[in-house]
């Protein structure tokens, strides 16, 4: 979901994206070292996809060090090899809004024949939030990120903006891998009601992700930005919502 920034009404802070981002369908991928992971690159040239594969497999080694992070990418690792699941870290320009989307996966895809990709998200939605009572929860998910977006946080750890500081990417990679994985789960509380109201099931998912109140890794024990911040020395994220937003 698309988080508005406060200096750019143009800019969105990490979440599940309501995106109109290019389909992945015919891009080649590239395997990470993360079983499920794979990266699809923006460009065909050879060099530029290389650069940004390394910065993909460079900022999954800094989440995987630590042990929330690494708890994660095995989550993650594990709903792959279970159910055929299909986690894509996607290349976006430095300029565009990180965020996570539902996908079908090739068995859904033959099942239901969506007419387009538009079509195949919106049945995906569906299977995320596990609504397709017929059918094992979960789908397949495309993170779109840039390597060099980050989070400006104010001294309180409240959100500004986003900034470029490619020290703290990974931060945000690790925001929506946790969406992703609710994705593939099929656990996701995304795209039902205002993601800034707090008690709504879209204002809970980032609450999750973030490791807010109830959500905090203390109480859960489950991997969170907060969780994965803090095994890296960075603020922690006191808000999902920005001051003016």
């Amino acid at each position: 979901m698309a988080l508005a920034s406060i200096e750019s009404p143009a800019r969105s802070l990490p979440g599940l994206v309501y995106s109109t981002s290019r389909s992945n369908n015919d891009t080649m991928l590239i395997q990470t070292q993360y079983p499920g992971f794979y990266i699809a690159t923006a460009s065909d040239n050879q060099r530029e996809a290389d650069r940004y594969a390394g910065k993909v497999n460079e900022a999954l080694g800094k989440i995987a060090s630590g042990r929330s992070g690494d708890e994660l990418l095995r989550g993650i690792s594990s709903l792959s090899a279970t159910r055929q699941r299909k986690l894509t870290i996607s290349e976006i320009d430095s300029d565009d809004d990180p965020g996570t989307e539902a996908v079908l996966t090739r068995p859904q895809i033959a099942a239901y024949e969506p007419s387009d990709f538009r079509a195949n998200k919106r049945i995906a939605k569906q299977f995320a939030r596990g609504e397709v009572s017929s059918e094992p929860a979960g789908c397949s998910a495309i993170v779109n990120w840039n390597p060099k977006t980050s989070i400006k946080l104010s001294r309180n750890g409240s959100p500004k903006r986003l900034h470029k500081d490619p020290k703290e990417s990974f931060a945000v990679l690790a925001h929506e891998l946790i969406h992703a994985r609710h994705v593939m789960a099929g656990t996701s509380k995304a795209w039902s009601g205002d993601r800034y109201n707090e008690t709504s099931e879209a204002g809970q998912e980032e609450l999750r992700a973030v490791g807010l109140g109830a959500y905090a890794h203390a109480y859960t024990g489950e991997p969170t930005e907060n969780s994965i911040r803090a095994e890296q020395g960075l603020q922690a994220r006191s808000k999902y919502k920005p001051r003016n937003a």
